[in-house]
């Protein structure tokens, strides 16, 4: 199979996570904001950017790596 050789299973599964949890942590900000509680809502907020950059990370590595070996 094409997609599970190339990874694009990996990709898509990564974009799904990270949308999800982008959704998530923004959603969660709104309402600790919409509750009074803005520093919660900054914290939530800084939580999820660390967590989609924990998600995307090894993707980001690996896109390196190809380029390099094209150089």
């Amino acid at each position: 199979d094409l997609a599970s050789a190339s990874g694009a299973s990996a990709l898509f599964s990564s974009a799904l996570k990270v949308l999800g949890v982008g959704y998530l942590s923004g959603m969660c900000a709104d309402v600790s904001r919409d509750l009074g509680e803005p520093t919660i809502a900054r914290a939530v907020q800084v939580a999820g950017r660390v967590e989609i950059f924990t998600i995307i990370a090894p993707t980001v590595l690996l896109l390196l790596r190809e380029v390099t070996a094209l150089l």
